[in-house]
């Protein structure tokens, strides 16, 4: 754009220039600041709607996981194997929670089978996705039979999971 129509237009407020929006909710207010260009304040962030488990030994998996799911209003939690995995839901997976509970499990667990751990984890209010590192058909149909809601690779894109783990939320909070 040549430099003199740019001089003609308009400054953006603060809040347009670095591309921040005020929330939608009714919690929270919105204001331009001089110094800091958006001032936050009112209830604090809304609590979130669900719960996520991810169950693994691969701790670059879970850290990746935890921050491709950083964009939806979850709380993400890890663990190392299928026993605390089993502690985690017996805590929060239950259904007086009103909260949806997502389980990822990696199928290749040090301690039980990822569909075997799926089996027993589905509940009403608590989905599992299974991830598998390449899996089949065979694995797919696996999965969709001891109760998985889905299936994912674990090279699966995180923009791609946040939305299928999105997605599975709503599910269970039909």
């Amino acid at each position: 754009m040549p430099r003199r129509e740019r001089d003609r237009m308009e400054p953006l407020p603060p809040a347009d220039r670095q591309g921040l929006r005020p929330p939608e909710t009714g919690l929270m207010k919105a204001t331009p600041s001089a110094t800091s260009g958006l001032v936050i304040s009112g209830a604090g962030p809304a609590p979130a709607a669900a719960k996520v488990l991810v169950v693994s030994n691969d701790t670059f998996w879970k850290a990746r996981i935890r921050a491709g799911l950083s964009d939806l209003a979850v709380s993400v939690d890890t663990v190392k194997n299928g026993s605390a995995a089993r502690e985690w839901v017996k805590a929060n997976g239950e259904a007086d929670t009103g909260r949806a509970c997502v389980v990822v499990i990696d199928t290749d667990l040090p301690d039980v089978a990822g569909p075997e751990l799926a089996q027993e984890l589905r509940s009403p209010t608590v989905a599992p996705v299974l991830a598998c590192p390449s899996p089949t058909l065979a694995d797919a149909v696996a999965a969709l039979r001891c109760g998985a809601s889905d299936l994912l690779t674990r090279t699966t894109p995180m923009r791609e999971l946040s939305r299928r783990v999105e997605a599975v939320i709503d599910r269970v909070l039909q």
